[in-house]
């Protein structure tokens, strides 16, 4: 649920709890729903979310079902996964390819260098810097893709925007001292760079493989 707190989540997950509970199915009869709701933090990986989600979910059937349970905060610190380079991760389109190795190189390098003292001003220039190299690979990879008649283009290109978005909020969460450096590079590289790469990028790989 976009731009809703655990809160939000909660009132919503009891409206829908009080209409099972009050629906009458023609075969079961009544019968009832148990939810466990959570609000994602900024520097929460969504395997993190899923687990704490699951938990709640959990803890509410084992306290009796029918209810709605908001999960604990995040504990412990952020690590981000660590990744090397794959030879499977080349689509065949060398620019694209190129652009790929570029962002991988570089955000992985800040996750292995920055520390978390490092200078907000120097941490700010620099996700400004792996903006723009995004930007200018989103707009080139986006130009490719409708030249070879990738067919969900449009949903990619939506992606895009989207990862774009979460880029700046990263950005302002470091602005704002909720993030620290190593924190938000770590962030980038896992969810914008790679993440994008394994969930979405290879859905268009066969579109330049030889055959």
């Amino acid at each position: 649920m976009p731009n809703t707190d655990s809160q939000g989540a909660y009132t919503t997950a009891e409206k829908v709890r009080k209409a099972i509970e009050e629906a009458i199915h023609p075969v079961v009869g009544r019968y009832t729903a148990s939810f466990g709701v959570a609000e994602r933090t900024m520097e929460e990986k969504y395997t993190d979310l899923y687990s704490r989600i699951d938990k709640a979910l959990y803890q509410a059937k084992e306290n009796g079902r029918n209810r709605v349970i908001i999960a604990d905060s995040l504990g412990g610190e952020y690590a981000a996964v660590s990744f090397k380079w794959s030879p499977s991760w080349n689509c065949g389109e060398i620019h694209i390819d190129e652009q790929h190795n570029e962002l991988f190189r570089k955000v992985s390098k800040l996750v292995d260098s920055t520390s978390i003292e490092t200078e907000k001003q120097n941490t700010i220039n620099q996700i400004d810097d792996i903006i723009s190299h995004i930007i200018t690979h989103f707009n080139y990879e986006e130009k490719s893709l409708r030249e070879v008649g990738y067919e969900d283009i449009q949903n990619h290109q939506k992606i895009h925007g989207q990862l774009l978005k979460r880029a700046q909020e990263i950005k302002e969460a470091v602005i704002f001292g909720k993030l620290d450096s190593l924190k938000a590079f770590a962030i980038i590289f896992e969810e914008i760079i790679v993440g994008h790469l394994l969930s979405e990028d290879m859905k268009f790989f066969p579109c330049y493989k030889v055959t």
